[in-house]
């Protein structure tokens, strides 16, 4: 359908749902249709409206669901929308509005979603949401809302998903979040938190994902976060967090991805991790860590991406990291990594990427890593001055795979390497 909304619509004065979503219509939201009374559902989601929302809605007192998504709509949001008492979904996200949230919602009290994400909000969140005792879904992800966390949502205890990225939040994170017992979903990444992450956090029994990177968060990981067994995905990274992983992160067996790259954590790895064997990615980059690459790495056998680079890991290459087959992407490069380059490397079939340059390798490059046995692989090889012979087999048969070396590897002969 296109074109506008016929304004005589508002004329079905006894009509209970007027559901017009995923089509071409467009112009202004006739403000007539404060006359529906008796309309339930409203659903204008994914057109081409422009303009305001008519505060003339907010008097639709029986609506439930109003679906407002993928528009043009622009303008403030009337805080008339507080008086539909009845409202159980709202759904304004992907538009253009813009001002500040209207304290007037703390009056939804039994509203379950807020869609608000994907607009040009600013202002704070209203510590009045703390009254909304049915919200189940919370997003106000990507807009410029400022200010701090109220601890008042905490009170929620029906919360089960909270999308708060990509904004200008600051202050610290509510220990109050510790409550929330139902809460699976916690995204508050890219916006300004700084301080520790609560221990209180650890009681979120049945959070799957938590996502806090790239804010200024300092401190280091309570041991209390081991106690979330139901966990998919911790992302920390970009961060200021310092001290060491705790081994008891070992017993989230569901774990798939752990980012903590870009921090300042030290320590060890510690064999613990081995027992992660849902892992998919293990990101532990540009961080202090030192001590040698456990073996044990090599159970995980799930993993796509392993980046180690950027620490001060010492020892030698595990072969065990043959193992890992489903493997992409393997980056120990910047660190003192010493002796061969085990063969075992060339079983790694699925590999893109493998970067071992900076350390202290020695040695020559195993045939193993040939385009027979590696045919999609980029190699990095450079500043590791005790590497040895020719290896220009690592390229043959004209092959366009880029090898990486340079000139101060004196020993290594390359007819076909990028310096």
């Amino acid at each position: 359908l296109s074109g506008t909304v016929p304004v005589e619509l508002s004329n079905l004065h006894k009509l209970q749902k007027l559901s017009l979503e995923y089509n071409q219509l467009n112009g202004t939201i006739p403000k007539e249709f404060n006359s529906l009374t008796e309309v339930l559902e409203l659903t204008l989601n994914n057109n081409m409206f422009i303009g305001g929302i008519p505060s003339e809605i907010g008097y639709l007192a029986k609506l439930k669901i109003l679906w407002l998504t993928g528009n043009q709509l622009n303008g403030s949001i009337p805080k008339e929308l507080g008086g539909l008492s009845k409202l159980e979904q709202l759904l304004l996200n992907n538009n253009m509005f813009s001002g500040a949230i209207p304290s007037s919602f703390c009056n939804l009290t039994q509203l379950r979603i807020l869609y608000l994400g994907y607009n040009q909000l600013n202002g704070t969140i209203p510590s009045e949401f703390g009254f909304l005792s049915e919200l189940v879904d919370l997003q106000l992800q990507n807009n410029t809302v400022s200010g701090t966390i109220p601890s008042e949502i905490g009170n929620l205890a029906q919360l089960q998903i909270i999308y708060l990225q990509r904004n200008q939040l600051h202050g610290h994170i509510p220990t109050e979040l510790g409550s929330l017992q139902k809460l699976t979903d916690l995204s508050i990444n890219m916006n300004k938190l700084s301080g520790a992450i609560p221990s209180e956090l650890g009681e979120l029994a049945n959070l799957q994902y938590l996502w806090m990177q790239q804010n200024q968060l300092n401190g280091t990981i309570p041991t209390e976060l081991a106690n979330l067994n139901n966990l998919v995905d911790i992302s920390l990274n970009d961060n200021s967090i310092s001290g060491s992983i705790p081994k008891e992160l070992g017993k989230l067996t569901q774990l798939q991805y752990i980012w903590l790259q870009n921090n300042q954590l030290n320590g060890t790895l510690t064999n613990e991790l081995g027992s992660l064997t849902a892992l998919t990615e293990l990101m532990l980059a540009n961080n202090t860590l030192s001590g040698t690459l456990p073996s044990i790495l090599g159970d995980l056998i799930g993993l796509t991406t392993l980046r180690l680079d950027e620490n001060t890991i010492s020892g030698t290459i595990p072969k065990q990291l043959g193992n890992l087959m489903q493997l992409g992407y393997l980056w120990l490069n910047n660190n003192a990594l010493r002796g061969v380059i085990p063969s075992e490397l060339g079983n790694l079939i699925n590999l893109l990427s493998l970067n071992l340059s900076s350390n202290s390798l020695s040695g020559t490059v195993p045939r193993e890593l040939s385009i027979q046995y590696l045919p999609r692989t980029e190699i990095y090889l450079y500043n590791n001055e005790a590497l040895s012979g020719d290896i220009s087999f690592l390229c043959e048969n004209g092959t366009n795979r880029t090898i990486y070396v340079n000139e101060t590897m004196n020993d290594v002969v390359c007819s076909c390497c990028v310096l």
